[in-house]
């Protein structure tokens, strides 16, 4: 209920669907995580429709307890998938988050909360004009 209300979600009559504010009805994948290990769990959702997120169709969302016990947001921007990677920010795995075309961006920990890192090719030449950041090494 309270990632819910953070998203500005509600479920539907009948409970069967949830609803975004002016846009209906929402699709979602719920994933609860421990990304660093903590044994507190994270809660990353991706869900939304075009009308919430454009042309990526869904949004990435990322919640993370915080030292008064509360789920804050972290992330909240359209992606079609988040795809943890080996590579570590301070403790905390950089992730990659996939969405239309050819150009992925990496977010990684800074200073308390994920932050964009870099772009990555996912095709030759992908990132051409799309990304205004620095690409990932390889």
């Amino acid at each position: 209920q309270a990632i819910l209300r953070l998203l500005e979600w509600r479920v539907a009559p009948g409970g069967k669907a949830l609803l975004a504010p002016d846009c209906g009805e929402v699709f979602h994948e719920t994933q609860v995580l421990d990304l660093n290990g903590d044994g507190t769990p994270e809660v990353l959702v991706v869900g939304g429709n075009s009308c919430t997120s454009g042309q990526a169709g869904s949004s990435v969302f990322l919640f993370v307890k915080n030292a008064q016990g509360r789920y804050v947001r972290q992330l909240g921007f359209p992606g079609a998938a988040v795809t943890p990677l080996p590579a570590r920010s301070q403790g905390w795995p950089d992730l990659r988050i996939g969405g239309p075309g050819f150009c992925e961006a990496v977010w990684g920990w800074k200073g308390g909360g994920y932050d964009f890192k870099c772009s990555q090719e996912t095709q030759r030449g992908g990132c051409r004009g799309v990304s205004p950041g620095p690409m990932c090494r390889r």
